[in-house]
């Protein structure tokens, strides 16, 4: 039950998190819009015979104006369109507020591509707010424009196409990790189950990979690995080599995730899937479970490090003449700590 409780803790978290957009609306019944034929215009830029539909603004929560401003400008856009707009005027009163504010408004003029959203476009109103001005060749600002100061449309999809393929840049992420893991369960060595080891030592290696898109879940898939030598005490009678077991899972998972800050990001996952278990007698094949709590500091906007906490669990089939309590499963037990790589593309 706590595990459950943790992880809607933590997804209540991320989703809070998440910018936030609201909109009011002034004209309704409007048909929506594709995004990519929404006009953005800047502060100073002129409307023309836009009618205004309504009000939209983006929370950027603990993320700031600054670092999303092309993901918050596209949730404004993409609102925009949706309520049947297609000119979004941007609003820069707020910022300071961490939100941005726009008005929604729609005209029966002709569609300007190169103010439609691009990363071009995010550029020009950006330098506008935070680096030295460029100029911005519009109809609406440059008298004696020319025919071919308007990109066409195989450059503005490209430029549209682009700017997308930014912000889901990090919708897949490739884990790798290693790290040491503890046996929490009994280890029993006879047949008569009198004699047993716990919390034995051994090392661990994990393999994910997992797909959210835009959103804070989404799902994946895990390999996982261990071997554990067992130390057997002084006061045993056990008779032969040092005994080993090596156990492997694999299987789906379900994830929640995403970024508390620019540089810091937490996950979870749990997952069901299929356990191997070798050691010197035998070989089974059973069910596994998997849970694991993540932290990433990230690097680069691709790439990361961190740290996961794992439990993994494993149920197999009692081998005959095993004595085993009737209020134990047959299986391990596993709690580890793993040093983890990621990638995310």
């Amino acid at each position: 039950m706590k595990k459950y409780l943790f992880l809607l803790i933590v997804t209540g978290a991320l989703v809070g998190c998440s910018p936030q957009v609201t909109s009011e609306l002034v004209t309704e019944g409007l048909s929506p819009q594709p995004t990519n034929k929404v006009m953005i215009v800047g502060e100073g830029e002129s409307t023309g015979d836009m009618q205004t539909i309504g009000q939209v603004t983006v929370d950027g929560k603990t993320e700031s104006v600054k670092s999303q401003y092309g993901k918050m400008l596209g949730l404004a856009v993409r609102e925009t369109a949706q309520k049947g707009g297609n000119m979004l005027v941007v609003d820069n009163s707020a910022i300071d507020k961490n939100l941005l504010k726009g008005t929604m408004g729609h005209t029966d003029g002709k569609v300007i591509d190169s103010l439609t959203l691009s990363v071009k476009r995010i550029d020009e109103l950006k330098a506008h707010l935070w680096g030295k001005p460029t100029t911005v060749n519009t109809a609406a600002t440059k008298t004696d424009k020319t025919e071919t100061d308007i990109p066409d449309a195989a450059t503005a999809e490209a430029e549209s196409t682009s700017w997308q393929q930014e912000e889901e840049s990090q919708g897949i992420i490739f884990k790798l990790g290693f790290g040491p893991m503890w046996t929490t369960s009994k280890l029993y060595l006879s047949k008569d189950a009198k004699n047993y080891v716990s919390d034995q030592r051994g090392y661990a290696i994990n393999l994910s990979i997992a797909y959210t898109g835009k959103k804070i879940y989404g799902f994946g898939a895990d390999f996982y690995g261990s071997r554990t030598e067992i130390e057997i005490p002084d006061n045993f009678m056990y008779i032969g080599n040092k005994p080993d077991y090596i156990m492997m899972y694999l299987g789906p998972s379900a994830l929640i995730g995403g970024n508390i800050t620019p540089w810091l990001r937490l996950d979870a996952s749990l997952g069901l899937g299929l356990a191997y278990y070798h050691d010197d007698g035998q070989n089974e094949i059973g069910f596994g479970s998997r849970m694991t709590v993540g932290m990433e500091i990230m690097v680069t906007k691709t790439l990361g490090i961190g740290i996961d906490g794992v439990r993994q669990r494993s149920v197999f089939s009692k081998p005959d003449g095993f004595k085993q309590p009737d209020n134990e499963s047959y299986g391990f037990d596993h709690l580890g700590a793993m040093l983890t790589v990621r990638f995310h593309y």
